[in-house]
């Protein structure tokens, strides 16, 4: 799953021929975006190139949720249609996957089947400032590694039963919560009792 913003939406070739081009392709790709781009204050234009693209599946979203459209639209439509056990890959619209990035997942979510997984995230800072975050990365390891923080330009993997309806619900948070989807899913996945690692 993935979304992106009408400037970008041209662009997204590479990013689906990466996932297309997977060891174990993905069954289906999900490009979720609303009518109208709150940060660029303009409605989207679905080019005919991405509507010919095979397992390509565009997903109108009630609402834009900043970049965390990418996930909740994806995770919004899995558990309306009652499949909880979904394995639900999160991408970034402008990088390019390494071809075994899908298989690798699979591979770590039978032995970690309870928890998110992604190839970058971090601990949270005891300064509890972003910026001071020590990044943690898939090459570096040789055993999956707990963080508190999985990251969307890195990929990750979540499950629809991970969540409920207080993923969407933003009426209590700061604005800010709007453009940090990383943090708002981590925590998510933190309140509800959801490991997180580094594999």
């Amino acid at each position: 799953s993935l979304s992106t913003v009408p400037d970008r939406i041209g662009n997204l070739g590479p990013t689906i021929r990466s996932l297309l081009k997977q060891t174990r392709p993905p069954d289906e790709i999900i490009l979720a975006i609303p009518e109208f781009s709150v940060r660029e204050r303009r409605p989207y234009v679905v080019p005919k190139y991405i509507l010919r693209l095979p397992r390509v599946r565009v997903l109108q979203c009630p609402e834009d949720w900043g970049p965390a459209t990418k996930f909740i639209g994806a995770i919004q439509d899995e558990l309306a249609a009652g499949r909880k056990n979904t394995l639900i890959m999160v991408v970034d619209d402008d990088r390019l996957y390494p071809r075994d990035a899908l298989e690798t997942y699979l591979y770590y979510s039978e032995q970690l089947p309870n928890a998110a997984l992604c190839f970058r995230g971090a601990a949270m800072p005891s300064t509890l400032d972003w910026d001071d975050a020590k990044m943690i990365y898939a090459k570096d390891l040789r055993e999956p590694r707990p963080v508190a923080v999985i990251t969307g330009c890195g990929s990750y993997l979540v499950q629809p039963r991970f969540f409920d309806q207080s993923l969407w619900d933003y009426s209590g948070a700061p604005s800010v919560a709007f453009y940090i989807d990383d943090i708002w899913i981590s925590a998510w996945l933190s309140r509800r009792g959801v490991k997180r690692y580094v594999i």
